[in-house]
Order: C-alpha cells, then structure tokens, then sequence
C-alpha cells in the first residue's frame, strides 16, 4: 500500500460495493473527476454536475468509473450515499447509512444525497 494514503491523512478502507466495467441493462455511467487544489475526487452520474464541476469548480474530467444504477432496480443494490465537508473541501461516499449519518452529525459532512445504487461487497 502507499505511503501517499498515510501521508494525506487518509486510511484504507474495504470497497464499499461493486460497480460494473461495461454498461448492463439498466445502468448509467458513473464519471470521476479530480481536482488538483483541493486534492479531491467527485464521483456523479449526473452530466451537468459534471460540466459544472468542470467549469466552475476547478474540477479535471478523469474517465468513466464504471456504471452503476440510478435507482434501486433490482433487489441486491444499496444506495451509495454522498455526503460532502465544506471544511474540508472533500467528498465522502459510503453504502453504510450509520457511517453516513455518523459522519454528518459528527464529522462536519453534510449529506448530498445517493450517488447511485451498487451493489454491496459484504
């Protein structure tokens, strides 16, 4: 593992869930962005947040992810939740609704919403 993780003040978690590499049936892409001042990464299925990442954010287009689904529809996806620290510029994402409502009520995150729905590698 890197020493960079460490550094950032980051530590390594277990994935959160599955997406997948091609498009299937029913999926949606999931676009990751970078941005090189705040040294954070935006995940969204949305196209226009991602152009206004982009425009007015000083967010860097990186790549297509991989694809998700933009609801519950089929019976073994959880929400991706997406919670946000203004303090701290960072975007936090997680299938764990403690971990979620943890982190907003104690971390300084405030709650976006679900990013998308994957499906959880317990």
């Amino acid at each position: 593992m890197s020493n960079a993780i460490y550094d950032s003040g980051y530590l390594s978690e277990v994935f959160q869930g599955t997406i997948f590499t091609t498009q299937v049936s029913g999926s949606i892409p999931l676009y990751r962005l970078y941005n090189p001042t705040t040294v954070d990464h935006l995940y969204t299925t949305s196209t226009a947040q991602k152009g206004s990442a982009v425009a007015q954010d000083g967010y860097r287009y990186e790549e297509i992810a991989g694809y998700v689904y933009e609801s519950d529809v089929c019976p073994d996806t959880v929400p991706l939740y997406h919670l946000y620290s203004y303090a701290g510029t960072d975007n936090f994402y997680t299938i764990d609704e403690e971990e979620a409502v943890s982190a907003a009520a104690h971390a300084g995150y405030t709650m976006v919403g679900t990013a998308a729905w994957v499906i959880p590698t317990y």
